[in-house]
């Protein structure tokens, strides 16, 4: 079920400034998503049940929220000097990042 409107305005409200306004129609929608996360039954009556559910929600509400890559995984100088290696780069003392990624891009091409 999605949150509606007026519980996400209440909710980035309480996380702002630790106020929210809930009539009782928000408070019965708040009390289906409580319960909805596992987390029992809200006591609707109790000012203290009705801040904690609305902390729970609001992290709820953030952590499903996920970042997915999208691009090309970066190899880490280790990686890239264990594979340089292994292909017979002579390393030196000095040698940079940009030295083994272009020996090694010069070797898959051939």
């Amino acid at each position: 079920m999605n949150i509606s409107n007026g519980l996400i305005q209440q909710l980035d409200n309480f996380s702002r400034h630790r106020y929210a306004h809930l009539n009782d129609g928000l408070k019965d929608e708040l009390a289906i998503h409580y319960s909805e996360m596992g987390m029992g039954k809200l006591n609707k009556n109790c000012a203290t049940c009705v801040r904690i559910a609305l902390d729970r929600l609001n992290e709820n509400r953030f952590r499903s929220q996920t970042i997915h890559f999208v691009g090309k995984k970066q190899k880490t100088f280790g990686e890239l000097k264990a594979e340089a290696k292994a292909k017979g780069f002579k390393l030196k003392r000095s040698t940079k990042r940009e030295d083994l990624e272009s020996f090694l891009e010069s070797n898959r091409n051939t």
